[in-house]
């Protein structure tokens, strides 16, 4: 039991000491440990770790994520997997109007600060399909348990295989799987 508290405090001292890092993601390549972690809780405000049957909702932006002339979805609704983690939240802690509400927050105060941009849909995720997702037999991503103080049930799916070509290669993946199911708001 020391040595499983020892990992968990590693993994929450690394999430925390990242918190504010916008490209944590490639600091997480530099950990050995990075695949065990998915099992072990990032998070004092978890409600435990992200299983494989669980389901995500991603809530996604336009102009950011959807292109607007024909509202079908962009491959750069992937493209936080690689430095900031894709922000998702686990649908069994949260009711999906609130993820939409939130979002709509998030827009909100992104507008005043950058490019205009609103809610324009969400996808829903099954955790064991992102988790399939590899590159030359490896696996790709890993999805963490990330609650923060307001959000219980954020998680982030991100890269745990190196490199650019297994980012484009795991981005190109979730866009075939999932170009067709954007739900608009």
């Amino acid at each position: 039991m020391p040595d499983q508290l020892h990992k968990v405090n590693d993994c929450r001292s690394f999430f925390e000491r990242n918190a504010e890092n916008p490209e944590w993601v490639r600091a997480l390549h530099a950990v050995e440990e990075r695949r065990e972690w998915e099992n072990l809780s990032a998070s004092h405000y978890s409600p435990g770790t992200v299983k494989s049957e669980e389901e995500l909702c991603r809530i996604l932006f336009d102009p950011i994520h959807i292109e607007t002339s024909n509202s079908t979805l962009k491959p750069t609704a992937f493209a936080d997997i690689w430095d900031k983690g894709l922000s998702v939240d686990r649908i069994e802690y949260r009711t999906l109007k609130d993820s939409i509400e939130s979002g709509i927050s998030q827009a909100a105060t992104a507008s005043k600060l950058r490019t205009p941009r609103i809610v324009h849909g969400y996808l829903i995720f099954m955790t064991s399909i992102i988790r399939s997702i590899s590159h030359e037999n490896e696996k790709c991503l890993g999805v963490f348990d990330t609650a923060l103080p307001e959000n219980a049930s954020h998680a982030d799916v991100c890269m745990i295989l190196p490199g650019k070509e297994a980012f484009r290669s795991a981005r190109a993946q979730l866009f075939e799987l999932y170009k067709s199911e954007l739900i608009t708001i």
